[in-house]
């Protein structure tokens, strides 16, 4: 990685040959450990530029260094300064703003500001912000999860849990799919985490990558009561052709007394036609001051539509994850951020 840094001015300690690679100098403090930066050599009594080198390692106070441009020698006690942009630096700095690859390849550092784009993440991108690698989907900040953060896993006797898994490695959103031998019930997968005390507020944003052949499929947040098995899912219910209203596709909040059963009952269930936000995900969100549940859907990222119930109705809830409900085939859900305040 190109490093910047400034003012480092001292000598060389022995001769530089041209073409021999290495230069020692008189003193290291100031130079980074490692990366590759630009050091010019000058004249001790002109003052003129004797050679730029290029600095590809250091070990104590001696560098391992090509030429930029001319080689020449440089006598012993000559002037070296640092660092400078020369034209290999900015393009090497030019080349490392903008990163593409496999997650597993993203640098462990860079420079403020890169940008790594992922090939085999559900994340957008990663910018560098001088500490760590921060993930955006678009323009948005986000949270992706992992999967030992839903450890406990509650699947039907009819479901199989096909897919359970970081997408890329871990940070690039998790993907969560099933397959269910049974259209009605015993369909139910789960994968769930402790849920925080009240106050609290826990936002997913997600994408159903799969679509019914005939029945429905259904995936979301769930809320659930980890004594009575009951739970709450939230999310969009794709209603397929083989029903005599036809397809409709739904955002809905269903009950289930568990992972056995059709929904008990449906509190809340809206057509809608755009199944996105203006980031390409569902972007939704459940939230409980200790009296009031309130379920919330996102259209720009900051303004919900939100509808609310007592914290109490139906379940109390101690637990929170993720749901796929296949009823005919494969059924996935892509989960690029989970959110807990």
């Amino acid at each position: 990685m190109e490093q910047l840094f400034n003012l480092y001015t001292s000598t060389l300690a022995s001769s530089y040959v041209s073409g021999s690679g290495v230069a020692v100098v008189t003193s290291a403090a100031g130079l980074p450990a490692a990366g590759t930066y630009t050091l010019t050599v000058l004249d001790a009594g002109t003052g003129a530029v004797i050679v730029v080198l290029r600095v590809a390692s250091r070990v104590g106070t001696t560098l391992a260094v090509t030429a930029e441009g001319p080689d020449a020698n440089a006598a012993a006690a000559s002037v070296v300064k640092g660092g400078i942009l020369s034209a290999a630096s900015v393009s090497e700095l030019l080349a490392e703003m903008v990163q593409v690859g496999a997650l597993s390849t993203m640098p462990v550092s860079a420079n403020k500001g890169a940008i790594f784009l992922a090939t085999d993440s559900l994340i957008d991108k990663f910018v560098f912000n001088g500490s760590v690698w921060v993930p955006y989907l678009g323009n948005l900040v986000i949270a992706p999860p992992v999967i030992a953060d839903f450890p406990t896993g509650v699947i039907g006797a009819n479901a199989t849990r096909t897919i359970w898994k970081n997408q890329g490695g871990a940070g690039g959103g998790v993907v969560l799919a099933g397959t269910s031998s049974n259209d009605n019930t015993d369909n139910a997968i789960l994968q769930l985490a402790a849920l925080p005390a009240t106050p609290y507020t826990v936002r997913m944003r997600f994408n159903m990558t799969s679509f019914p052949l005939t029945k429905s499929e259904h995936v979301g947040m769930v809320l659930r009561n980890s004594g009575s098995g009951k739970f709450i899912t939230f999310g969009p219910f794709y209603v397929g052709p083989a029903y005599p209203f036809g397809s409709t596709n739904l955002l809905v909040i269903n009950q289930y007394n568990d992972e056995h059963s059709s929904p008990a009952g449906t509190v809340y269930a809206q057509s809608w036609i755009s199944q996105l936000s203006k980031y390409g995900v569902f972007d939704l969100q459940i939230s409980d001051d200790g009296t009031t549940r309130t379920y919330g859907v996102f259209a720009d990222g900051q303004n919900p539509v939100s509808i609310t119930e007592s914290d109490t109705n139906f379940i109390t809830a101690d637990q929170f994850g993720f749901v796929v409900a296949p009823f005919d085939n494969v059924c996935q859900m892509s989960i690029v951020s989970v959110e807990v305040s």
